[in-house]
This record gives C-alpha cells, structure tokens and sequence, in this order.
C-alpha cells in the first residue's frame, strides 16, 4: 500500500475479546507523524473517537514507535482521548520506549484485558515498561 489505501478487517473477529495479540509487519515510508498505522477503536463521534481506542503509530511525531491504548472508554468518554493515552510513545510521553526504524519491522502489540496490561514488541524485543495498566476488559471498553 502507497498510504492512501487502507486494509479493513472485520470486527467480529475480534468483538468481544479481553484478550488480543496483534502483530503487523510494516515499513514505515513517510516518517515522523500523528500517523496511525493500524487503528481499532470506536468509530469517531464529532471530531475524535471520544469512546477510546488502540492504535499504532510507527514513528510519533518525536520519532518513537508509538503503540497506546486510552483510558477513555465508551462508559467514560472523554473529548481528547490522545491525553489518556498509556503506552510508549503515548502523547503524554512522546519520548519514551524505542526510537523509529524505517525499515521493514515487526511490531506486536499485547492486549490482556483479563489483567489489564498491555505490552509492545518491535522486532521481538520489548519496548518500554514490560507492562502498561490499561482499563480492565481491554478493547471491550471501546464500544465497538
């Protein structure tokens, strides 16, 4: 894909899980950005998904790899979920975790929303804190 094109995979496969493992291999061709490469969430109600999300950003705006989930959920939604943000890279810690590559990599993201963490993995090493609170019931939170 050139970046105007985009993948959609069904949510039923993945609605009503606590618990998810994503993984992705991806190249990433346009730099530093507010670039989400991979995004699951509640759909976007006015300007921003006010009810949450996961999403993955290969290079932040710093320059880190950047894989958040937010504290804003569809039972405590909130205007500027970005400001919620837990997770390396996350707009409140721009700085944090493993700088970008632009080469192909493999980015794995691990939600356990049984023990509300999450995990990240670039290449198969972790990145950041071995663990990040997250709501509990992971991406059930978000309404989809």
């Amino acid at each position: 894909l050139t970046g105007s094109q985009t993948i959609s995979v069904p949510t039923t496969a993945i609605a009503g899980k606590k618990d998810v493992t994503v993984s992705i291999w991806l190249k990433n061709n346009y730099g530093n950005g507010n670039t989400a490469a991979a995004y699951i969430g509640a759909a976007k109600t006015g300007n921003y998904p006010a009810n949450g999300y996961w999403l993955l950003n290969p290079a932040n705006p710093s320059g880190y790899a950047k894989s958040v989930m937010t504290n804003a959920t569809a039972a405590d939604p909130n205007n500027s979920p970005w400001g919620t943000e837990v997770g390396p890279g996350s707009t409140n810690a721009a700085i944090t975790g493993t700088k970008a590559t632009s080469d192909l990599a493999l980015y794995t993201t691990v939600i356990n929303g049984t023990n509300s963490t999450m995990s990240f993995y670039l290449n198969g090493k972790q990145v950041g804190d071995a663990t990040y609170a997250i709501p509990a019931g992971g991406l059930t939170n978000y309404g989809d």
